[in-house]
């Protein structure tokens, strides 16, 4: 018989899904089914985390983080560290900022503050008309400084949604697409690797058998 998850432990304990249930379920999801695990798989960097300024996807130039060396104002820190990150759902850039939130390869919580400089019009790619690329003259925004500040999952939840349930159920469901996207890496790798493998049975039973002669 399958043991009850934490997760469900929780859940079965307060019978209602409020902010401080989802926290519980959140920890229980972490320490049981994502922390064991964050040294064994690929994880993200923040230097991939795209950067797309206050105008969002369709109005500004979006890059990797990386691809503008921001200075860190923590040495502990750097578009080299690894973890599950996440942009910050907010729609509110008004102050040429971006917000990046997540779980390092170290089992911290973090928020990382980006700070945007408008360099002006860029050209960008921006997809194809039949052969031809487009190209269009957009705002590029480059990343200055990045100050990353330790969390928590309850403080996260309450800065970057509208309420702190929606936040709860919304970290907590990201939580669960990273694990998802861990399970469909390993099939796909378990599927090439299979590929490979029997090539190699038939390739060595076809040796056999003419040496064999």
């Amino acid at each position: 018989m399958k043991k009850q998850s934490a997760v469900l432990t929780a859940l079965v304990e307060k019978r209602e899904l409020d902010a401080e249930t989802w926290l519980r379920m959140i920890e229980a999801r972490v320490e049981e089914s994502i922390k064991p695990y964050l040294d064994k798989f690929t994880l993200w960097t923040l230097g991939s985390i795209n950067i797309e300024g206050p105008e969002g996807k369709l109005g500004a130039s979006h890059h990797n983080l990386s691809a503008d060396a921001p200075r860190f104002t923590s040495e502990s820190y750097s578009v080299k560290t690894q973890g599950i990150f996440y942009v910050s759902p907010s729609e509110d850039k008004t102050h040429q900022q971006e917000f990046v939130f997540g779980l390092t390869r170290a089992g911290d919580w973090i928020v990382a503050a980006i700070q945007l400089e408008n360099c002006g019009m860029r050209k960008h790619w921006v997809g194809w008309t039949g052969r031809k690329r487009t190209i269009e003259e957009r705002p590029y925004y480059r990343a200055t400084d990045v100050k990353v500040t330790l969390s928590d999952p309850r403080e996260i939840c309450g800065w970057f949604w509208e309420s702190s349930v929606q936040g709860c159920a919304g970290l907590y469901s990201l939580l669960n697409s990273a694990v998802y996207s861990w399970q469909q890496r390993l099939a796909e790798a378990y599927n090439q690797a299979s590929a490979v493998t029997k090539q190699i049975e038939f390739d060595q039973a076809v040796i056999d058998i003419i040496t064999q002669k």
